[in-house]
């Protein structure tokens, strides 16, 4: 049977493709497989063959039919089902480690795969400890979310938990900040103190953070804007507006 009828499951195997993510999961180790046409770069090949994973030749096609038209640049590549991290360890981890600026990203109801992907690249790019999802009501880390990520969902931890009141009541125990994003908020996101260990509460542009998250953060915060003519900011906006606002503050409370 052809490689292109093969199940695409986020918890099996999966498919990364275009030539700067499967350059990344080659240089991390990942892949069974790689297929490509005649327009795959040569030191992609070379890389795969070095490492004993199967190259196979298909049309373009037959590649299209693999990433359902997506943008493969000639390459696609076959990786084991994508490794979250385990909370209870996370947590154990954090138990040994010294305070200091720390930030957790807790996603709520983030159902689509991309947005989740631009989430963990701006999570990736400030340093983030970690990023927690729960099980139910969200997305997964797909290829899609890979592709998006710019290979940056392979360079950063995600968890999944069962009860994120639970998890975020733990992180509180270790002294971290919660704070939540809402259109809502008390106060603009510029005027809390994001210094220390702090947890960034988000949800879904249509349907935020449950309440129950709600009632566990220490503030509510928004991020002004100056029309709310087409609604808020998507969540992976909105999240990355956040990141940047603490490590900017961490970093000047540095000097």
């Amino acid at each position: 049977m052809k490689k292109q009828f093969r199940k695409n499951s986020p918890e099996g195997e999966h498919i990364v493709f275009g030539v700067h993510v499967v350059t990344e999961a080659l240089e991390m180790g990942k892949g069974s497989t790689l297929c490509i046409n005649s327009e795959a770069r040569k030191e992609i090949i070379s890389t795969a063959k070095r490492m004993g994973i199967k190259v196979e030749n298909m049309t373009t096609g037959e590649l299209n039919l693999l990433c359902n038209g997506g943008n493969h640049q000639g390459v696609v590549l076959f990786v084991e089902g994508y490794k979250y991290q385990n909370w209870s360890e996370l947590i154990g981890l954090m138990e040994s480690q010294q305070s200091g600026n720390r930030v957790i990203m807790v996603l709520d109801r983030i159902t689509d795969p991309r947005n989740l992907g631009a989430v963990l690249r701006s999570a990736f790019l400030n340093d983030v400890e970690a990023t927690l999802i729960p099980f139910s009501e969200s997305a997964k880390v797909t290829s899609g979310t890979i592709k998006t990520s710019a290979g940056a969902a392979l360079h950063t931890k995600v968890a999944r938990a069962n009860n994120l009141g639970k998890s975020l009541g733990q992180l509180r125990e270790l002294g971290f900040k919660v704070v939540g994003l809402s259109m809502d908020g008390s106060k603009p996101i510029y005027e809390a103190d994001l210094t220390g260990d702090i947890v960034i509460v988000t949800g879904s542009e249509d349907k935020g953070i449950r309440p129950s998250l709600e009632a566990q953060c220490d503030e509510m915060l928004t991020i002004p804007m100056s029309s709310s003519s087409i609604g808020s900011f998507n969540a992976s906006v909105s999240a990355s507006i956040a990141l940047y606002e603490v490590r900017r503050q961490q970093m000047i409370h540095k000097k």
